[in-house]
């Protein structure tokens, strides 16, 4: 049986991986901080280390040897440089690192694998660090043959998502408050749902052509932030006004973003033409399919929670205008 290492488990992709993982029949060890409940069963080991220390890495890989690594946890050169010199290679057969596409340098079009990546004022040190340690395994695979390839995904959302994207609007929707969106009008951008992430990541275990290789992975459906709230309401099923604010009103007001919606106000777009043509699988799950399933699985779990400053919301729905009906 072969063995497969996932860093990370206990938080969404990690977790959905490693559940995934067991259900395919695979023999999984993962590695937290153990700060987290384990809910499912099925895993080999649960390994607890700061993966940070090196020293506590190689003695909980002493003794085990792994076909598969996934790293979902590693965000920086040394994350990754840690686990790459503490496990022992001689079985591996792949390290999957899912990276993201905030690697990328600012762009209003389509981002290419081969688009400048670097320092992006937009994602700051989040996106740098992981440039830096995509570099690191590049360069590995290109003096070893290190067997390595990298994901890029955009706004990953579905069930059991621990950022406050989905259920930030989810929330006001089911309770029928208004919900703000930025009027910049010009950003774009894609999302792609837990279990197409999950079905990529799977398929390309045993794919000896995707090592050295770097993909974009996203659903190819481009929309805009109307269109993403219009899409929650139809989901939501529920009555409530859409409204929009200036960025001048923002900066009057002294309102920040964030304080009332959970996204970038930035184009975000990702071309999946390579992942095509390697025959890896194509994200299939509609926007409307993926947040409807994730809708139902947050009721279910009755995990709608308000994720806002009453008081702060207040002020940004006083000073927008509707625009639902435009």
């Amino acid at each position: 049986m072969n063995k497969v290492l996932v860093m990370g488990g206990t938080e969404f992709i990690s977790k959905a991986l490693v559940v995934d993982l067991i259900k395919s029949g695979y023999s999984v060890d993962f590695v937290t901080r153990g700060h987290k409940k384990v809910d499912f069963h099925g895993f080999n080991k649960h390994l607890i280390a700061d993966r940070k220390d090196k020293r506590a890495l190689r003695n909980i890989f002493k003794d085990n040897v792994y076909n598969y690594i996934f790293d979902v946890s590693g965000y920086t050169k040394e994350d990754v440089e840690n686990v790459v010199e503490s496990v022992d290679q001689s079985c591996l057969k792949r390290y999957t690192f899912i990276s993201s596409g905030a690697v990328y340098l600012s762009s209003e079009t389509l981002l290419i694998e081969t688009n400048d990546r670097g320092f992006n004022p937009n994602w700051k040190d989040y996106g740098y660090n992981k440039k830096k340690a995509e570099d690191y395994l590049s360069e590995l695979y290109n003096k070893t043959g290190f067997p390595c390839v990298i994901f890029r995904p955009s706004y990953v959302y579905g069930e059991g998502n621990n950022l406050k994207r989905e259920t930030f609007l989810f929330s006001r929707a089911d309770r029928s408050i208004p919900i703000v969106i930025p009027l910049s009008g010009a950003a774009f951008v894609q999302f792609i749902h837990i279990h197409d992430v999950i079905k990529v990541l799977l398929a390309t275990m045993d794919d000896v052509q995707v090592n050295g290789e770097a993909y974009n992975l996203t659903h190819p459906e481009e929309v805009d932030w109307l269109t993403l709230v219009k899409t929650v309401k139809q989901v939501v099923n529920k009555d409530f006004n859409v409204k929009g604010i200036t960025k001048e009103t923002m900066d009057h007001l002294n309102i920040t973003l964030g304080s009332f919606f959970p996204f970038r106000d930035l184009t975000y777009l990702l071309d999946i033409c390579k992942l095509s043509e390697s025959g890896l699988p194509v994200p299939s799950i509609s926007l409307e399919k993926g947040l409807a399933r994730t809708y139902k699985w947050y009721l279910e779990q009755n995990h709608l929670i308000d994720t806002v400053f009453k008081k702060e919301y207040d002020k940004v729905i006083a000073a927008s205008k509707t625009i639902d009906d435009e």
